[in-house]
């Protein structure tokens, strides 16, 4: 019989950017399958460091990407206790924000915006962080990016959009997705077309589209 235990682990993240008075926008951003946030955070150093804070969490779980050594990845969750590891992956994100409100004073900072990016599989990881951690911490995010991601089934965002109407949602994908089928694309944004702010559709991959994403993070 199998048996769960909470244990406390040690868990990191990147930062780009000097957070101080002239801060204007703190960006979580949250990276795809088999990612490490120190290069991840990399493909942002596009913003401007003195108005732009940008925290790239990594995930919980790492493992060789190829075989039994070379390049090593993180990944959110499997179907593996699926349930277990979405609930200590949002209370990490949970303890984090608290964290870095605590040593940056982000209460103290006049019109400060926080906004959310996300990735492939860090998308529905996004997506129950930003319904969860509204009811539970009371963050308010401007934007909220899906890049090249899904909709989680187990998150009602209509009915969160509903209750946050001023979070913009933005939502891009490439037209040659080599991983994510074109038609999933088009059903999710048809099930969800009311609570998007905008749609874009670049050409490439399964890929960030740094074009895109400095006109929508700048």
């Amino acid at each position: 019989m199998l048996h769960n235990i909470k244990v406390s682990r040690t868990a990191r993240y990147a930062t780009w950017g000097e957070y101080n008075e002239n801060t204007q926008q703190v960006w979580f951003v949250i990276h795809g399958y088999g990612q490490l946030a120190e290069f991840f955070v990399k493909k942002f150093h596009f913003l401007n460091p003195k108005t732009h804070f940008v925290i790239a969490p990594e995930a919980l779980s790492r493992h060789y990407l190829d075989g039994f050594t070379g390049k090593v990845g993180a990944v959110w969750m499997t179907r593996e206790d699926r349930d277990a590891e979405i609930e200590d992956y949002l209370a990490y994100l949970n303890q984090l924000f608290v964290s870095l409100s605590e040593k940056y004073r982000f209460s103290t900072q006049k019109n400060l915006q926080f906004n959310l990016l996300a990735f492939s599989q860090g998308c529905s990881t996004g997506w129950r962080w930003i319904v969860q951690a509204k009811e539970n911490l009371g963050i308010s995010f401007q934007k909220y990016i899906l890049n090249a991601g899904d909709f989680p089934k187990d998150v009602d965002m209509i009915a969160f959009h509903a209750q946050n109407p001023d979070t913009k949602l933005y939502y891009l994908y490439g037209n040659e997705d080599e991983l994510i089928p074109q038609i999933h694309f088009q059903e999710g944004i048809e099930l969800h077309k009311n609570i998007l702010t905008n749609v874009m559709i670049f050409e490439g991959k399964h890929e960030l589209h740094q074009p895109f994403l400095m006109e929508l993070m700048g």
